[in-house]
């Protein structure tokens, strides 16, 4: 125990009932946290626009979109759709105040929308643009690179995917406990 003049006394046990009191966890992400994901969410929503329409990749003077022009009847906008939802839910879990056991589920079942889907066309050799695979195959002179490379992709997809979800879970239950 301490004294008021600041030396200790030794008159009484100590007890883990002396330790003070835990700061309390914010349990509302910070603003910035909050700012930066949506922002980062835009930047990629206008990245998907943007690819395919400015066709940024050019091999001998042609322009390539890096995503299969054909994927426009459903699912380039099917993954702005998910991408425009996952801003929403994170200003939408910013005002509730944190991570829950649903939001959590929810971030689960958005990171699944947009994932298996793009790995699934990713696989089929359907998600860039085949002109352009062609014109890089005319430039390394073999079809070697493609496999590797989209397994490379679609793992890394799948592991930011699920590191996400679980983020999302483990901050659920710290909530849940209490800190």
């Amino acid at each position: 125990m301490i004294e008021r003049s600041g030396r200790a006394s030794f008159s009484e046990a100590w007890t883990p009932d002396d330790l003070p009191e835990l700061p309390a966890v914010e349990a509302r992400p910070h603003i910035a946290e909050i700012v930066l994901s949506v922002v980062a969410l835009g930047v990629a929503i206008a990245a998907l626009i943007w690819q395919q329409l400015a066709m940024p990749i050019t091999i001998d003077g042609t322009g390539y979109p890096l995503l299969n022009p054909d994927l426009w009847s459903f699912w380039i906008l099917w993954f702005v759709a998910i991408l425009g939802l996952e801003i929403v839910f994170t200003v939408v879990r910013w005002a509730r105040g944190g991570w829950t056991w649903v939001q959590a589920t929810v971030n689960l079942g958005l990171n699944v929308a947009f994932t298996i889907p793009a790995v699934w066309l990713l696989q089929q050799d359907e998600l860039l643009d085949p002109a352009l695979v062609s014109a890089v195959e005319t430039q390394v002179g073999s079809t070697a690179w493609i496999t590797p490379t989209t397994s490379i992709i679609a793992v890394v997809a799948v592991v930011i995917a699920a590191w996400d979800s679980m983020d999302g879970f483990r901050k659920a239950a710290r909530r849940a406990r209490g800190g």
